[in-house]
């Protein structure tokens, strides 16, 4: 009996530690960041689309780096230009990309397929105001 409080101690500790590797590993696994994501707030012109998948980090189609890391919250990448880093932010449903190197300029990105989820919350920016007085005519 005295051996076997032991071994199941052993077991217990062996399964949580499992537990615990495979849900991080789940959880910085870059398959979570891979896709199509663009830039919001700017002209579409202007509009920088990047695309993250197993081959690497594509900007407007162009690849600019063959390796990113990415650690549940955080993208990093180099470049020929320099270091890129962006936060995850946004929603579980929307998530979204914030640069955070280089600072300037400002940009954020969102997953293509959620573009158009983002335009109804971002529809009244977009409206002309109406004065009051032509509501009720």
């Amino acid at each position: 009996m005295k051996t076997i409080i032991p071994i199941i101690v052993l077991v217990m500790t062996a399964l949580l530690c499992a537990l615990l590797f495979f849900s991080y590993r789940s959880y910085v696994d870059p398959k979570h960041v891979y896709g199509v994501w663009v830039e919001l707030n700017v002209m579409e012109s202007r509009r920088d689309v990047f695309r993250f998948d197993e081959l690497g980090v594509y900007r407007n189609d162009h690849l600019i780096t063959t390796n990113f890391d990415y650690n549940g919250t955080k993208i990093s990448f180099e470049t020929g230009d320099g270091d890129y880093l962006y936060r995850i932010s946004g929603t579980k449903n929307i998530p979204q990309l914030k640069r955070i190197e280089p600072q300037s300029p400002p940009q954020t990105l969102v997953r293509q397929e959620d573009e158009e989820k983002l335009e109804p919350e971002r529809s009244h920016i977009l409206r002309p105001k109406v004065s009051l007085s032509d509501q009720f005519n």
